[in-house]
């Protein structure tokens, strides 16, 4: 959580010898770095029987074919191109607002669900400055609206994944970055805060991995709230060192 308050205290030394010699910190310079990581067997949720999807209605994978093939039920939603709100067996077209999504809960209130997908920022919207604020309507606003209405439903545990197309510089082999999709993904930070019984994680994947890869990264119950998807592989974020230059000249500065 972004604005979380941790303290640490660092203790000032008194000497008198020079503080140039003492203070050589080219070393303790860190930042994020993504690294290769496998899925562990043990953390993988089976328990889950029911997966709702929200895709988007341009190109959103077949995941229902996916989490079908591993014993899940699924109940597709996609966004409703007349923002009139209707059913077609397990498939929901809704409006894009909060009214749509409590409508939604409403229908689907005696099918217990166990896992969410918000799939709508995981598209190549690759798009201009003039089409940035619809964007954040379909995307973000859309996943603010889902999560007051699961707040308004009284969901009592539920987890939620966030399904992002190339946010990150993750192998810095992308040719093309969409940041603007890191409005839904890193809306999950505050989600849990606001609603402690909802379990939030976020994937960032290409559209090169497999439909399958992805279901078992959305149903796999790791401690890392970010994961990063290239060509199959998964990464996840650690902090490494920076390979700074050392400075030798003018360390500290007389008179300020």
């Amino acid at each position: 959580y972004p604005f979380e308050k941790n303290y640490c205290w660092y203790e000032i030394p008194d000497t008198k010898e020079n503080l140039q010699d003492l203070f050589v910190v080219d070393h303790i310079f860190n930042h994020k770095v993504w690294v290769p990581a496998e899925l562990s067997s043990e953390l993988m949720d089976l328990q889950a029987s029911r997966i709702l999807i929200i895709g988007s209605n341009e190109g959103t994978p077949n995941f229902k074919e996916a989490f079908e093939r591993v014993g899940k039920q699924v109940i597709q939603v996609f966004s409703s191109l007349d923002n009139k709100n209707r059913m077609l067996g397990d498939t929901y077209h809704i409006e894009s607002s909060l009214e749509g999504y409590q409508w939604l809960f409403s229908q689907i209130k005696d099918q217990p669900i166990d896992r969410i997908v918000h799939a709508k920022s995981y598209r190549w919207n690759n798009i201009s400055a003039e089409e940035l604020y619809q964007n954040i309507d379909a995307d973000f606003f859309d996943l603010f609206y889902m999560v007051k209405a699961l707040g308004k439903a009284h969901y009592k545990q539920l987890k939620i994944t966030i399904l992002g197309c190339c946010i990150y510089a993750v192998t810095g082999g992308e040719t093309v970055l969409l940041p603007h999709n890191a409005l839904a993904v890193n809306l999950g930070k505050v989600i849990e805060q606001e609603y402690p019984n909802f379990t939030c994680t976020s994937i960032d994947a290409d559209l090169d991995t497999d439909v399958n890869t992805l279901v078992q990264g959305i149903l796999y119950d790791g401690k890392e709230y970010l994961s990063g998807y290239r060509k199959n592989i998964r990464y996840i974020e650690e902090y490494g060192e920076a390979q700074i230059n050392p400075v030798t000249q003018n360390r500290i500065r007389k008179d300020g």
